[in-house]
């Protein structure tokens, strides 16, 4: 359904937002202050990961296979299980 289309999208954005804050967030910090640069990269580069990671997952669930379904006659089913467990 369209809701449960906007809650997954809400959902993905909440995930890849919150990389993205810690990302913005130390560049502003380097326009600031120009020393003490390299300890961020580290941080920043794990973060990029993790975005990258979320939108791989994303992509694995976008692209599942369609699951084939055919109808069956439930109590046909039903009958031949009970005459093999009769036997």
């Amino acid at each position: 359904t369209l809701s449960a289309i906007g809650q997954l999208a809400a959902g993905v954005a909440h995930e890849v937002r919150n990389p993205l804050t810690v990302i913005k967030g130390f560049i502003q910090l380097f326009q600031i202050n120009k020393e003490d640069q390299e300890k961020y990269f580290d941080l920043m580069l794990s973060e990029i990961e993790r975005i990258e990671a979320i939108l791989q997952e994303f992509l694995a669930i976008a692209k599942t296979d369609e699951i084939n379904t055919e109808k069956k006659n439930i109590y046909q089913i039903f009958k031949n299980v009970v005459s093999l467990m009769n036997t």
